[in-house]
C-alpha cells in the first residue's frame, strides 16, 4: 500500500523517541478488552483513556477519551469479516487535524481498504458536514516491487497527488516517494543486518529550496530485556538516543529518550523524556 511506503524507516526514526514524561497502565482481559490509561506530566498532567475490544467474529471497537481539550475524543468500529481482503472502519471524533473545522462539529470518517496478492487500494473519507476530505491510495506489486500513488480531494477540487515506488525483500526495504503534492521527494532504506540489529537512512529533498536533510539511525537489541536506538540528522547536527528496558517483577517497561545538538557547546540535552508502562504491555 502506498500509504505505508517507507514505514519501516519511519518507525525506526520515530518509535521510542518520546520526549515527554508519561506513565501508562495497560490492562488486558480474557474476553478481548484492552484498557490503556496514560498520564502526561509534561502537558499539565494530561490524561487519556483508550479502550479497545477485539472480537474474532467481526473486528474491533476502539474508544479514546482525553482530558486535554486540544486532543480529539474518538470512537472507531473496524469490520474485518465483510469479505476476503476487505477491511472497513467507521468512526467519529470531536476534531481532526485534516479537516481543521472551525464550526466545532464532530468529524465522521469512513475508511475502506481492499487488498489482494498483487493489488491494494484504500479510500479514507472525513467530513464535518461543512468541510470534507477524501484520500485515495493505490498500489500494484509483484515479486517485491510495488508502485503506487495518492490523490487527495478537498474543497471541491483535487488538492494533492503523490507517487512512489518500493522494493521489499526479507531483510531489506528501499523506498522513494513524494509528499506535499510532489514538492518533497523522500528516499529511504531499511535493512535488518541480523535478528538483533536494524539500520536505516532517509533523504528528504524539498524540490523548491533544495535543502536536503539526511537522517540515519540504528536499533540494537542488547538482550531479551533491553533495546537501544540512536539517530542523527544532517546538516542540523541533531542526535537522538533512546533506551528501553523491561522488568517482569514488577512488570514494567522503562524508556529514556534524549535529544542533543552536537554543534552546541557545552553539549546538553535539548529534549528529555521518561516513559513508564505498567501491566500487560
Amino acid at each position: 500500500m502506498f500509504k505505508n511506503f517507507g514505514k519501516s524507516t519511519k518507525d525506526l526514526f520515530k518509535k521510542k523517541f518520546d520526549f515527554e514524561n508519561t506513565s501508562k497502565i495497560v490492562n488486558k482481559t480474557q474476553n478481548g478488552i484492552t484498557i490503556e490509561t496514560t498520564s502526561n506530566v509534561t502537558q499539565s498532567f494530561k490524561g487519556t483513556i483508550n479502550t479497545k475490544y477485539v472480537n474474532r467474529d467481526f473486528g474491533e471497537v476502539e474508544v479514546e477519551v482525553s482530558t486535554n481539550a486540544a486532543d480529539a475524543n474518538k470512537a472507531n468500529l473496524k469490520l474485518k469479516k465483510l469479505a476476503a481482503g476487505l477491511v472497513a472502519t467507521v468512526g467519529v471524533a470531536s476534531s481532526d487535524k485534516d479537516i481543521k473545522s472551525t464550526s466545532g462539529k464532530p468529524v465522521t470518517s469512513a475508511d475502506v481498504e481492499y487488498s489482494q496478492e498483487f493489488f491494494a487500494a484504500q479510500t479514507v473519507v472525513k467530513t464535518d458536514c461543512d468541510k470534507s476530505k477524501v484520500d485515495v491510495y493505490g498500489s500494484v506489486g509483484y515479486d517485491g516491487l510495488s508502485v503506487g500513488g495518492q490523490v487527495v480531494y478537498a474543497n471541491n477540487a483535487i488538492s494533492e497527488t503523490n507517487v512512489g515506488i518500493e522494493y521489499t525483500q526479507k531483510d531489506l526495504t528501499v523506498s522513494a516517494f513524494t509528499e506535499k503534492n510532489v514538492e518533497v521527494v523522500n528516499m529511504s532504506f531499511f535493512q535488518r543486518l541480523q535478528k538483533e540489529t536494524a539500520v536505516g537512512a532517509s533523504i528528504k529533498y524539498p524540490i523548491a529550496s533544495g535543502d536536503r536533510t539526511l537522517t540515519v539511525g540504528v536499533e540494537h537489541q542488547l538482550d531479551f530485556d533491553t533495546v537501544v536506538k540512536a539517530k542523527a540528522e544532517l546538516p542540523t547536527g541533531v542526535v537522538s538516543t533512546a533506551v528501553e528496558h523491561k522488568l517482569f517483577n514488577p512488570k514494567l517497561q522503562f524508556t529514556v529518550a534524549a535529544e542533543f545538538n552536537v554543534k552546541n557547546t557545552p553539549l546538553v540535552a535539548n529534549k528529555f523524556g521518561v516513559g513508564l508502562t505498567f501491566g500487560d504491555f
